[in-house]
């Protein structure tokens, strides 16, 4: 019978506290958030006002969240 081996990823989730696991779990989403408005708003050529109220906030609102993203994003990498 063949064992069907653990990717890394799956071996560092399995090796995190509770604790971590769920700071993990908030990290990964707001990743993936920020990556999803930050996609539809320059690859798929929307605008802040129209995603705005796709979302139902305000431009304001969304504004810093987009600003707020590139200055989180730009951390990351160094």
């Amino acid at each position: 019978m063949t064992t069907k081996s653990q990717s890394t990823s799956d071996k560092f989730i399995e090796s995190l506290s509770p604790k971590e696991l769920k700071e993990f779990k908030e990290g990964y989403k707001a990743f993936a958030l920020s990556e999803l408005i930050l996609a539809l708003k320059e690859h798929d050529e929307i605008s802040v006002r129209k995603l705005a109220k796709i979302v139902g906030v305000s431009e304001q609102t969304l504004e810093k969240i987009i600003s707020r993203l590139k200055i989180n994003k730009g951390r990351s990498r160094r």
